[in-house]
């Protein structure tokens, strides 16, 4: 079996990911932790609006070109995910995290 780091996949200096954390996880946040030679990932529902979300992602990308991820809450109680899964593949997020639900089942 082909063991691949996280590091390595990722192009990243150390192996962490600073988790998504809802209300918590900003833009500040994740720039540090790409500055600092980690990934980190930010809740989708932290940003209200398709353009929040957007400006959040551009304002990332600008700052830096290493991998960072969004969380996508694909329980049906989430009524945006499917929007903000078009965004996120259009806008190219490095990785997607998905919780509370399966995104096949939705």
């Amino acid at each position: 079996m082909n063991k691949t780091t996280l590091d390595k996949l990722l192009g990243i200096q150390y192996p962490v990911i600073v988790a998504p954390m809802f209300l918590i996880s900003n833009t500040k946040m994740i720039k540090a932790a790409l500055a600092h030679g980690v990934t980190a990932a930010f809740p989708a529902l932290n940003y209200r609006t398709d353009h929040e979300l957007r400006a959040a992602i551009n304002e990332i990308k600008s700052f830096s070109d290493k991998p960072f991820g969004v969380n996508l809450i694909v329980n049906k109680s989430n009524l945006k995910y499917k929007g903000q899964l078009e965004t996120l593949i259009e806008l190219k997020v490095d990785y997607i995290i998905t919780s509370l639900g399966n995104p096949g089942s939705n």
